[in-house]
């Protein structure tokens, strides 16, 4: 593909010129993409009531996947452990929404520190499913509610 540049009767091919339209663009997409990335990360909780197995791994999954997006565009996230909190208790395990308010209590008071991209706490709560659905303990109702 060539970049053409007409100057009168003459028809000039500038691939420098290409690059930096290549370059302009590129940027200017990578800026909305990350505005488009950082809404989504933030609103994890809605993305968690969507699924219908409330599966974590999948969930975690999507985070990883939205963080490489958003590294690749030379961005972070600052607020990903709150979104992620938030996203944890919005599934449909009450077990777990007990357990995930407990963590997150210990992590606001400074008793456990994690890592601020996530990857301990999404770690935690996939082991935690982990070891729930296979147990078939994941998303089990209580006597009353059955």
């Amino acid at each position: 593909m060539q970049y053409l540049i007409v100057v009168g009767d003459k028809t000039i091919a500038d691939g420098p010129c290409f690059l930096k339209a290549v370059f302009d663009v590129a940027y200017t997409n990578t800026r909305s993409s990350s505005v488009v990335i950082k809404a989504m990360l933030a609103s994890l909780d809605d993305y968690m009531k969507t699924l219908k197995d409330s599966n974590i791994e999948t969930s975690n999954q999507h985070v990883k996947d939205d963080l490489k997006k958003l590294a690749a565009a030379g961005e972070s996230s600052d607020d990903l452990l709150m979104n992620l909190f938030k996203a944890y208790q919005c599934t449909k395990d009450k077990q777990f929404i007990a357990w995930v308010s407990i963590k997150r209590s210990i992590w606001y008071e400074g008793t456990i520190q994690l890592d601020p991209n996530g990857n301990q706490l999404m770690q935690l709560m996939e082991s935690y499913y982990k070891d729930t659905a296979l147990g078939g303990e994941w998303m089990n109702l209580s006597k009353d509610e059955q």
